[in-house]
């Protein structure tokens, strides 16, 4: 990307961002990769920065610790290993071994998780796995910068023989001391070290009483330094075995050096590697204090979502403010290919210089891959260039003056605008005679309308104002000001023109009235009648646009609380499944409880051979049953809360007979009895009687064809069992629980009868209905067996049942 003039990207506060990232990078060489780093106006660049980026902030936000130390810079190191036979320092391996171990182990970081960082998976592509290196240091060198003993052999050889060495010398020294000190030739009790040898302190007049050499003499000159002659030979070996040492420790050293010249390239690839993921892990930590993320880039629009100054909000993020940091008003605008010039009105210090830098500064950002604060929904175009005309360039030395400045950059701005620029003037037309600059103002904005360049200017000319409303490429808007308050807000309006306010804020700051008085008499009424429909017009926009706000809340508020209403409704209908799942395995019971009942009624009815008085005692008890049970049902069909209530038209028009379902569910029960002076309905469902009210049953059918009445368990007095009960059923047509319950409850009601042969008519079709009803019969005691009708009588349609 061409930026001009090359001060821009400070104008626009590029550099506090800069700053930022700079603060958080590891390495010297990230540094210098940063400050190599050009704004690019290439798409796939770009989308390539921005994606790594993006990832890096998820990868440091959400994902396990990043291997990232401080690097140390140590291409000083490669070039001295570069000639063969180079020895290097130990604590400089140290520093390669740090730097090649985050290379390795930052490799297998993001290898490891592939398929959630794509775009850094490329990014490091060119670190090596450089352990075998690395060990070989952690073999050669201690934590202390030294070499270590076990580094070789021959050099734990040659240490060990110099410590058994330095121990007989340093035995050897004491005796000589103490031979000195009982001769009265020496004061102090302890041997030193003196041009490498190890020697005793002898007083000066006593130097040719000590047989040995003089290695050195005291600054006063009052003692003399002497390696006795009996310690010459072991003094001779040390400075021997020393010299093996280094000698030892500098092929050891060489060692090192050749394994890391023969993969010289892959380090050197995998340090500028590293750089470049340094320079990505600190974009991303100043993105995420940004609360940044990556807009849409290479559209037809540039439009900005709720964005915030990324300069003034890593100010006011790092101010001082007992807790209560400044907040920065997010910016709003949009502008489309064919209405690409926008023109910024308001008062001063009302925000319009802060719009222009958030603009330029998203653009800067996202061409170096820097992800902006503001929604991800933001639509930025790609720009080739920025041209920027912010701020006094005015040069003494070149003898400019601000308006000749300002005409510099204008030159510049006609020269390489297109439909591919950004350009940014701040108070356009200033710096010469009003009528004048808003003349050659207005003769720029045209051309760059014409040029097709992304435009946004500010002004407080009034002639521009109508320039902007009556252009068709152009459109106003203004910093809203608070009229009140005499206070701006920040916020950009779109589409309105906005007032200067220069005599509501001098009011403000104390000029007396009537000096502003005489200043509306030579503005003209005119003027000033215009400048207060504008400042009116902007009041009542501001308080339409409080009130949409207020609206878009007070609806989202409602939206919040209906899906709260739909979870909870949810979360009911769950529970009244499960209370109904409760209920029905009640009832299931109850059913199996009213089975037990009837089949010991009937055993003691046949065991009394249907005896009066057992007879009536059995009925008696049996009907006794009949009503506990039909309590007990109605109490678990009280739990049962209804789904919906049923209309009051299908409630309404309910007649004897009529086929209907108690709340949601699916067993079609049959209207038996109806109250007309009351609300509930009387229901048979199988042997079950129920009382339930009229709202709660949906009519989904009229009388059927062929149904078998059944009104109660018990007998009624004065009727036989055979004229109550029918000998034929028909289950035609039903659901297979449906037809067994029924065929359950007609055989129960048929034992008490003393009946011994039943007719089931199922009908054939698939076979289904007669395989359940054939295994239920099969499974019940009081049934001695059960046979297919003959031909005449209806043949597999028909099953002949004969009871015990």
């Amino acid at each position: 990307m061409f930026v001009y003039p090359p001060s821009a990207p400070k104008k626009l506060g590029f550099h506090v961002v800069l700053r930022e990232v700079q603060a958080r990078l590891a390495s010297a060489q990230g540094a210098e990769s940063l400050a190599d780093e050009r704004p690019s106006s290439d798409q796939g660049v770009i989308d390539v920065r921005l994606a790594e980026v993006s990832e890096a902030q998820s990868l440091l936000q959400f994902d396990d610790s990043l291997p990232w130390p401080e690097l140390p810079d140590i291409r000083g190191l490669l070039k001295t290993v570069r000639p063969a036979g180079s020895v290097p320092e130990a604590p400089q391996l140290l520093e390669a071994r740090q730097a090649m171990h985050t290379a390795t182990q930052l490799r297998r970081y993001i290898d490891s998780r592939k398929d959630r960082y794509p775009a850094l998976v490329t990014a490091v592509d060119g670190l090596a796995d450089l352990d075998e290196i690395t060990k070989r240091i952690d073999l050669t060198v201690g934590h202390d910068g030294r070499v270590l003993d076990s580094a070789s052999p021959e050099l734990t050889r040659i240490r060990k023989t110099i410590v058994r060495r330095e121990h007989d010398l340093r035995d050897q020294l004491n005796q000589e001391l103490r031979r000195a000190i009982a001769a009265g030739h020496a004061t102090e009790d302890q041997p030193t070290i003196r041009n490498g040898r190890m020697v005793i302190p002898v007083r000066a007049e006593a130097r040719r009483k000590v047989r040995g050499f003089v290695q050195d003499t005291s600054g006063t000159g009052q003692t003399v330094y002497i390696e006795p002659e009996a310690c010459l030979d072991l003094n001779n070996e040390l400075r021997e075995l020393a010299a093996a040492e280094r000698q030892e420790e500098r092929r050891v050293l060489i060692a090192v050096a050749d394994l890391i010249r023969a993969r010289l390239a892959e380090i050197s690839e995998s340090l500028r590697t590293l750089a470049a993921f340094d320079v990505i892990r600190a974009k991303a930590l100043v993105a995420n204090r940004l609360e940044a993320a990556v807009p849409s880039c290479g559209g037809a629009s540039l439009m900005i979502k709720a964005g915030r100054n990324p300069a003034l909000v890593l100010r006011y993020s790092s101010e001082e403010t007992d807790g209560e940091g400044r907040s920065v008003v997010p910016l709003d605008l949009h502008l489309a290919d064919d209405r690409h010039v926008l023109l910024i009105t308001g008062p001063n210090a009302g925000g319009k210089t802060v719009a222009l830098g958030t603009i330029g500064l998203f653009a800067l950002m996202t061409a170096h891959g820097i992800p902006i604060p503001a929604d991800e929904t933001t639509e930025l175009p790609i720009f080739r260039s920025l041209l920027v005309d912010i701020g006094d360039e005015q040069s003494i030395e070149n003898d400019l003056s601000t308006f000749s400045a300002h005409m510099l950059v204008a030159r510049e701005i006609v020269e390489k605008a297109d439909e591919h620029t950004l350009v940014l003037i701040d108070e356009a037309g200033t710096g010469t005679d009003p009528e004048e600059g808003a003349a050659l103002a207005q003769s720029l904005l045209e051309h760059l309308g014409a040029a097709g360049a992304w435009t946004v200017a500010t002004t407080h000319h009034g002639r521009l104002k109508a320039f902007a409303h009556e252009a068709e490429f152009a459109r106003n808007a203004a910093m809203e000001f608070d009229r009140k308050t005499l206070a701006p807000t920040y916020r950009l309006q779109l589409d309105v023109p906005g007032s200067s306010y220069a005599f509501d804020i001098s009011r403000r700051m104390g000029l007396q009235e009537s000096v502003l008085e005489r200043a509306r008499e030579l503005t003209g009424a005119g003027k000033a009648h215009l400048e207060d429909l504008i400042a009116e017009h902007e009041q009542r926009l501001t308080e339409l646009t409080n009130l949409r706000d207020k609206a878009r809340e007070d609806l989202a508020d409602v939206e919040r609380q209906r899906r709260a209403y739909g979870s909870a409704m949810a979360e009911l209908k769950q529970n009244r499944a499960r209370l109904k799942a409760d209920a029905l395995r009640q009832a299931d019971e109850i059913l199996r409880s009213a089975n037990a009942e009837v089949e010991r009624t009937i055993r003691e009815i046949k065991e009394a051979r249907a005896e009066r008085e057992p007879t009536r005692k059995a009925r008696t008890r049996l009907e006794s049953a009949q009503r506990d049970i039909s309590v007990q049902y109605r109490a678990v069909e009280e739990e049962l809360e209804p789904a919906e209530d049923t209309s009051p038209d299908d409630a309404a028009i309910l007649e004897v007979g009529d086929r209907v379902v108690l709340d949601d569910g699916s067993t079609v029960a049959q209207v038996a009895e109806i109250d007309p002076d009351d609300d509930e309905v009387v229901i048979i469902s199988g042997s079950l009687h129920m009382r339930v009210a009229r709202s709660r049953l949906k009519r989904v059918g009229g009388r059927a064809e062929q149904r078998v009445d059944v009104r109660q368990v018990g007998l009624s007095p004065g009727k036989t069992a055979s004229e109550q009960v029918r000998q034929r059923l028909d289950v035609r047509g039903k659901r297979v629980d449906e037809a067994v319950s029924e065929v359950s409850s007609f055989i129960d009601r048929a034992l008490p009868s003393s009946l011994n042969r039943l007719e089931i008519l199922h009908g054939k079709g698939t076979g289904a209905l007669r395989t359940a009803i054939h295994d239920y019969l099969a499974e019940r005691s009081d049934v001695v067996g059960f046979e297919e009708a003959d031909w005449e009588q209806g043949g597999a349609g028909v099953t002949i049942v004969h009871l015990a």
